[in-house]
């Protein structure tokens, strides 16, 4: 078996021509290549192995003593810091701005004072 890694566009032409297998590290990047590859890949095949959860990530040794999401929430809005991290595809920012959109993302985001 031959195992080609890499950002797509460097294999991306060649798998669609002869590869037997794509496998993507998260399931939102294996969403993501369907586009390109609508004429190789049948959608329906597609099989999730397992979901990258997402994570809150603090200061170290934890100074505020944040012990999750509803304990941020619950700070006045000067206590609360938040950072969404961006890769090359931006998909972190995509993801987090669908989770705003969310009940639950709709009262973080009136808590930060984020209006939109």
């Amino acid at each position: 078996m031959e195992l080609t890694a890499g950002p797509t566009p460097q294999w991306a032409e060649r798998a669609k021509a002869d590869a037997g297998l794509i496998f993507s590290g998260a399931e939102y990047m294996m969403s993501d290549l369907l586009a390109p590859f609508r004429e190789e890949v049948d959608a329906s095949t597609v099989t999730t192995l397992y979901l990258q959860p997402s994570a809150l990530l603090v200061r170290k040794a934890n100074p505020r003593g944040c012990s999750g999401l509803r304990d941020l929430l619950g700070r006045p809005r000067e206590q609360s810091r938040l950072v969404v991290t961006q890769s090359a595809g931006g998909e972190e920012v995509r993801r987090f701005a669908a989770f705003l959109a969310a009940p639950v993302g709709a009262a973080i985001f009136r808590h930060f004072g984020w209006s939109g």
